[in-house]
Formats: structure tokens, C-alpha cells, sequence
């Protein structure tokens, strides 16, 4: 398993707060890595 096909997530309460969680974490990263 390589870290470019992993997602350690913390364990939530239900599968709509991973939701909301995971989408804010994309929204407020956008742009703030740069992989090459």
C-alpha cells in the first residue's frame, strides 16, 4: 500500500458527518498542495 491510495480518517459518528467533514477539508485545501 503506498500513502497516494491512503486515507487515514478519525472514526465520526455517522457517514454525514465524514460527509460534511471531508468536504470542508477539500474546500479549504484547495490549491494548498502541490504534489509532483
Amino acid at each position: 500500500m503506498t500513502c497516494a491510495n491512503y486515507l487515514k480518517l478519525p472514526p465520526y459518528s455517522s457517514k454525514e458527518r465524514m460527509k460534511e467533514k471531508l468536504l470542508y477539508a477539500i474546500t479549504e485545501g484547495q490549491g494548498s498542495f502541490h504534489l509532483s
